[in-house]
């Protein structure tokens, strides 16, 4: 049986721990307001909102992805604005409001968006699959030294 990019996507960011929440657009506007989140940048929805980002980091974090990569539950993230570089790595938790549209089955599938990215002066592109996870040599297992501790996935589809 072949599952959606939707159901592996799923299966495949669970295995590392992420949280899903289906929320429509509309939902994810009051999921806004219920949570509040020191950084926000969803595009699609002009919703923004900054803050100061410095060594000690954030508690939240909630950004758009440009795509899912279903092959490994992988989100994708660009940008030329270095605070969103700075939110989704020094945040304790990130929340990545991905549309269900920009699923695609594999790397491959996105290497148009990722060249056209690339050809930006000062493009960002950052492959976040889950929390951030290190080990040492005696392999004691540390979540959030670089990136952060938690991390959910918001799926949602878009309303005309």
């Amino acid at each position: 049986m072949n599952k959606t990019p939707l159901e592996r996507f799923l299966k495949y960011s669970s295995m590392v721990s992420n949280e899903h929440i289906f929320l429509s657009e509309s939902q994810l506007n009051s999921y806004l307001k219920e949570n509040q989140f020191n950084y926000i940048n969803i595009p699609s929805l002009n919703l923004f909102r900054d803050c100061v980002i410095d060594e000690k980091g954030i508690e939240s974090a909630i950004v758009e992805a440009e795509a899912g990569i279903s092959e490994t539950g992988t989100v994708v993230v660009m940008s030329e604005d270095e605070k969103l570089r700075l939110a989704t790595s020094l945040c304790e938790e990130l929340t990545v409001v991905l549309y269900t549209d920009k699923i695609f089955n594999n790397l491959e599938d996105i290497a148009p968006l990722l060249e056209a990215n690339m050809r930006k002066e000062s493009n960002y592109i950052a492959f976040i699959t889950g929390a951030s996870r290190t080990a040492d040599i005696e392999r004691v297992l540390t979540i959030g030294v670089h990136g952060p501790v938690r991390m959910k996935v918001i799926l949602t589809g878009r309303e005309e």
